[in-house]
């Protein structure tokens, strides 16, 4: 991570930016219906909301040119405050412009500070450009809810910045996972975080990687370790720190862990499925295959597999074979880059093993098509 100072926003969100949180493109038709959903929610904002403003809201309106000035933004969002006992806040694009809403309650639970953590961190997510993908598979699901708490684990660190204390944005994440503020909780930030760093495996639960957000424990745990990087020191106008990239390792790790490594797990299937199909289908794709080819398939997908497709393959034709490949691929899509280059490297392994560099554009074009709309 670079510790020069950031020319601007997009800059700043891309030196916090999570590693594993991965930009996500989305088609145009996707792109048009979040348009319109931003724009509606624009329209309600203004007609159910109190617009902060210098003479009607000073307090609030201070606080929202600070961060803006933190973040690096040209001009401030348009920011409503809306009646509602939810602890919630919101920002969307529309209309080449950010809007911000926020609850009464939230705005009333925290402090002025702690409310512009919150500011930070919402804005993130429109620097960041974040978004998810709709399918409905069980393991898309697992990857978009994946992608999810990987963006708040890189809003979470805007947030810091927003505020201009690790302390005080810890502190809001409490107070909003609590809702209780400070006349009922006494906030011992220091005393959690020694409990995190002493056990930070207790904390891991299969059913957490269901989750949109980050538990609270492992969010408060990777908040602090970034805070305490050189990276982010730089930031906020301190010197030392820790290697970031070592702690971003260290973060990395815990992060795939969450759930016991349930998405990993079911990466790791959907990966050996996919290697089986597809060297399959370059194998056999000339109609033949000798013995030397049978073994590399072996060796590349394992001997299991490499006796089920085949079986598969004597049964139903190298058609079937080709849509078995192409849908183990496609279901990988949204898996991310690291997923990515692990299958392409081990496909493209194989042809060399194979001598069979003919077939690389075959594979090259399988894998473009499968996993066009995925980011690759």
């Amino acid at each position: 991570m670079s510790l020069d100072i950031p020319i601007d926003h997009a800059e700043l969100c891309a030196r916090v930016r999570f590693r594993l949180d991965e930009p996500v493109k989305l088609p145009s038709d996707e792109l048009r219906l979040r348009e319109r959903f931003a724009t509606e929610r624009t329209a309600r904002a203004h007609g159910t909301g109190v617009r902060v403003t210098p003479t009607l809201t000073p307090g609030l309106f201070a606080r929202l040119e600070e961060v803006r000035e933190r973040v690096l933004l040209p001009k401030a969002p348009a920011l409503y405050i809306q009646s509602s006992g939810d602890l919630n806040a919101t920002a969307v694009w529309s209309s080449g412009a950010c809007v911000m809403t926020a609850t009464s309650s939230l705005v009333n639970l925290l402090s002025i500070e702690e409310f512009g953590a919150i500011l930070g961190h919402e804005l993130a997510h429109i620097g960041l450009q974040h978004a998810t993908r709709d399918d409905d598979s069980a393991l898309a699901d697992l990857f978009a809810f994946e992608q999810s708490r990987a963006a708040e684990i890189s809003c979470d660190r805007l947030s810091v910045i927003a505020c201009g204390s690790p302390r005080i944005a810890i502190s809001a994440l409490l107070k909003v996972y609590s809702g209780l503020s400070d006349k009922h909780i006494t906030l011992d930030v220091d005393a959690t975080l020694r409990q995190l760093s002493e056990d930070p495996g207790r904390v891991d639960m299969e059913w957490e990687a269901l989750q949109t957000h980050p538990l609270l424990p492992f969010r408060m745990w990777a908040l602090n370790r970034f805070c305490q990087t050189d990276a982010c020191r730089s930031l906020l106008g301190l010197e030392g720190g820790e290697p970031a990239e070592a702690i971003e390792d260290e973060i990395c790790a815990r992060f795939r862990a969450v759930g016991d490594g349930l998405t990993g797990r079911a990466v790791s299937d959907h990966l050996h499925e996919a290697l089986a199909w597809t060297a399959a289908l370059l194998i056999t794709e000339d109609g033949s295959h000798s013995e030397s080819e049978l073994s590399v398939l072996s060796s590349v997908a394992g001997t299991v597999w490499a006796e089920d497709v085949m079986h598969f393959l004597r049964a139903h034709g190298a058609t079937a074979v080709e849509i078995r490949a192409k849908s183990s691929l496609s279901a990988l899509s949204n898996a991310g880059k690291p997923v990515h280059e692990r299958v392409r490297s081990h496909l493209h392994q194989l042809l060399v093993r194979l001598d069979a560099t003919k077939s690389r554009q075959r594979l090259d074009q399988l894998l473009a098509a499968a996993w066009s709309s995925g980011g690759a």
